[in-house]
This record gives C-alpha cells, structure tokens and sequence, in this order.
C-alpha cells in the first residue's frame, strides 16, 4: 500500500505503538512499549501497520519481477555432504548456536579477547554467553555427553558460526563451516586426513599448491605440537585439522585422543564456469554435484538422476559422447547428474540392463547396410532398417532412463 508517512503513524498508534513523524525526510519515530517483546527489528513494525491497515484492503497487483524460487546453493552444498560424510561413517551432530567463553576460549587453548565472538548482553545462564565461534567446542561436548558408547566416536557437523563484522549491517555475519572429529584409543589422524581427501574429491579440489589444495605443518594453540596442519584451497587458508593437545581434551572431560577437522566450506560456492551454446545456458559451481541447466529450443538435453547403487558408476565407465562430467568416478555417488545432448550417436551410448547388446547388433546391422550399398544394394532401406531400429533403442533407453529417475 502507499500511505503517507502521517498515515503509517495513525496506524501505527492504533497498534499500541506510539508514533510520530519527525524531520525532513518524514521519518517515523516509533516508541516500543516493553510490553512488545516480539517487536526486534523494522520489519515487526511494518508488519503491524499492515495488520492495522487492513490485508484486505491491499490492492492486488501483479509482481514486477518474475522469480521462480530456488534453494539457496550454500544449503544444497551442505545438505550434499552431509548425506556423503555420512556415507562415509561419520554420525551427524546438532549442537547449539550458544556456548559459553569458556567453550571457545579456555578450554580450547584460545584468549576470549582475541576470538572475534559476539557476547550476550543479558545471558540467562553461563552456558549461553556468546554465539560460537568454532563447531569444534559443540563436539567435543557431544563426545563428553556419549563417552559410554562403543568406540570409536565419529561425529560431524555442517552449521553456521557467528563471527564479529563491521562491514556488516548488523556487526556479524554467519559462516558455513564443517567440522569432525574422531575419537579413540588412537588419535586416528589418518582417518580425518582422509575425510578431508574425500570432502576434496566431492569438491572436485584436486591436490596441488595453486590451483589445488595442500596441508602445511602449523602451530595452534587447539592442537598438539606438531600434529596440526593448516588446510589451503587455491593458495587461501580455510581451516585445521590435527591430534588435539591433551590439555583440551582434559578440559572437556575427556581420557582418550581425539583428532579433528575445522574448515570453511563457503569459497567453493564460487561459479567455475558458464557455457553457453545454442541458446542453452549451464552454471557449474565447484561442487560438481550441484551442476544446474536450463535449456531452450532448439537443442533439447536429457538429465539423467541416480541416486544410489552401482548403475552410477557403471554410467562413469561407459560414458556418454557430448556428456558433461557433473558426477564422482567412485563407485558410490550421491546424486549424479549427466547432461548429454540428444544429438550424441545413439549407438554410442550403453546402460548396464542389456541395452549394449541390442545397441551393438543395432552398430551391425548398419556396417552391413553399409556394404550392401558399395555392392549396389538399397541404400534407401537401409536407411529405414537403420532409423527404425535407432527409434526403437531411443524408446528403450528413455524407459531405462525414467526408472532411473
């Protein structure tokens, strides 16, 4: 609705919040009674002058833009390696988004003036003073609270952590991070180098030092001298991993060894490439998994999903001519996508139900239409012979394609 801004503070004042409008530019001053505890941010106020306004009495009106909503990229980033972390043993915990100083600070070897956290002004209870600055502290409480579980422990979590940032709006800003620990009679540095390798492969990261991701021995305050790496990704530091100093393991009430992983997983968000052909348009993020296309006329593409099971890498090791990779070579994948365009050779394309046989006699009995033509046969039946057994193979390989889908 538009209304003047001596409107908006009538209607605001019949909710209770007395306004008035003040200044040049008609800025509204609104006073919140203490009685308004829900009222935290500008949107609660014009919330309720819409209620006061009436949501019948608005116009409606087509949109000016056209949107078509979407899942934000960071949450499918997330929600795909959590469900291949996972697959690879790990048990997902959910923790607190509020700990205490001494979670992030004392008991992990670190100074509270030195951690960028932002504090509580009024905390109820000493264990929610400030918003967490690491995942690492969550966990190692998790582990604590499950110690008389069978070893060993391994637990993960993808969540947000709140750091201080005046180049915000609001001081702070959340940031996506993962981070795992194993916990047993062995620190098992092992197994979290080798979660990392494969958290690198799903990110399509290859090991290198530029363009690539390296470790490089570090000093923290978190781990044990000379157990602690920093993780680098294209040349930018984006975590540690290592064996935990056992004063931090004491800390959190804790008697056996634990090594851990903490990185961010938001710099590879970043789009890696945008093809564009034949009016066709393909975003891929680093994340191969998350290829998104939409396509238009004339080019027509086919997507094919699967989720589980061997049938993926058996599409990995037959390939598709024209098939853009957006899929893990291992044997075990989760949701790969492969684009292929339907002007790729039908009889070049194999599935694993039977299909490369028929596709093959399909090959064989072109190669003989074929000499059938140099030896003065039909060319043109041949070529009905060729395009009808071409139509029945493209039926068949659209119903393996659909119980895949």
């Amino acid at each position: 609705f538009s209304e003047s801004a001596e409107s908006v503070a009538q209607l605001l004042t019949k909710m209770c919040l007395r306004s008035e409008v003040g200044g040049e530019d008609d800025r509204i001053q609104v006073e919140i009674p203490p009685t308004r505890s829900d009222v935290i941010h500008a949107c609660d106020i014009m919330e309720d002058a819409a209620i006061s306004y009436g949501f019948n009495n608005i116009v409606r009106t087509t949109p000016r833009t056209y949107t078509v909503a979407n899942q934000l990229p960071l949450n499918k980033l997330t929600e795909l390696l959590r469900q291949d972390l996972a697959a690879a043993g790990f048990t997902e915990a959910l923790t607190f988004a509020l700990c205490s100083e001494e979670d992030i600070a004392n008991k992990l070897g670190k100074n509270i003036a030195e951690t960028r956290a932002v504090h509580i002004s009024n905390p109820k209870t000493a264990e929610f003073q400030v918003a967490r600055t690491t995942l690492l502290a969550g966990l190692l409480k998790t582990v604590a609270a499950n110690r008389k579980m069978p070893l060993p422990l391994k637990l993960f979590e993808i969540s947000d952590v709140v750091l201080k940032d005046e180049t915000r709006d609001v001081g702070a800003r959340n940031n996506r991070r993962l981070c795992a620990v194993y916990y047993n009679k062995s620190p098992g540095f092992e197994v979290i180098h080798g979660l990392l390798d494969r958290v690198m492969q799903l990110l399509d990261v290859k090991p290198g030092c530029n363009h690539g991701y390296h470790i490089q021995a570090a000093e923290d305050s978190t781990f044990f001298p000379g157990r602690c790496a920093e993780i680098f990704s294209r040349g930018k530091s984006i975590g540690h991993l290592g064996v935990l100093h056992p004063d931090v393991i004491n800390r959190f009430e804790l008697t056996m060894p634990c090594s851990a992983i903490d990185i961010d997983i938001e710099p590879f968000l970043l789009p890696a490439a945008r093809i564009s052909a034949g009016g066709l348009q393909m975003y891929l993020p680093q994340f191969h998994l998350l290829s998104e296309i939409t396509s238009h006329a004339p080019i027509q593409w086919t997507a094919c999903i699967q989720k589980f099971g061997n049938k993926a890498s058996s599409f990995a090791r037959n390939g598709f001519p024209g098939a853009c990779k957006a899929f893990s070579s291992t044997a075990r994948c989760t949701f790969p996508l492969l684009y292929f365009s339907d002007k790729a050779p039908l009889n070049a394309i194999a599935t694993d139900r039977g299909h490369k046989r028929k596709l093959d006699e399909t090959r064989d009995e072109e190669n003989l239409g074929a000499d059938n033509d140099e030896d003065g046969g039909s060319s043109k039946d041949s070529n009905e012979g060729s395009s009808s057994e071409a139509d029945e193979m493209a039926a068949a390989l659209d119903a393996e394609l659909n119980d895949f889908m």
